[in-house]
């Protein structure tokens, strides 16, 4: 499994809307720099495939209705220590990544 990291909206939009990059998962902070999160989806416009999951450190209703109207999948609250991160992430590439 190859890792793409876009260390901002700018350039993760950019990857997906040039073809640059063809994921099978996509995990998107919504508080990302220079393009935010709810902007990229908003522009990208996933359809089924890749699913998106977005990270977000608050509860938000509104960016939670947000995403998900935008194509995320799901939503998952961003843990702030790194353990309970790694298991974040490796949980979600278990449920949503496609089996090879």
């Amino acid at each position: 499994m190859a890792i793409t990291v876009a260390e901002d909206g700018e350039k993760g939009l950019s990857l997906l809307m040039q073809g640059k990059v063809q994921p099978d998962l996509i995990i998107l902070d919504l508080g990302i720099p220079k393009v935010s999160g709810i902007t990229l989806l908003e522009r990208y416009q996933p359809k089924e495939n890749p699913p998106v999951v977005v990270f977000s450190s608050t509860w938000s209703e509104t960016d939670i209705r947000q995403a998900l109207a935008f194509g995320a999948r799901e939503v998952v609250h961003k843990p702030i220590d790194i353990r309970s991160f790694r298991e974040a992430v490796c949980g979600i590439v278990h449920k949503w990544a496609p089996v090879p």
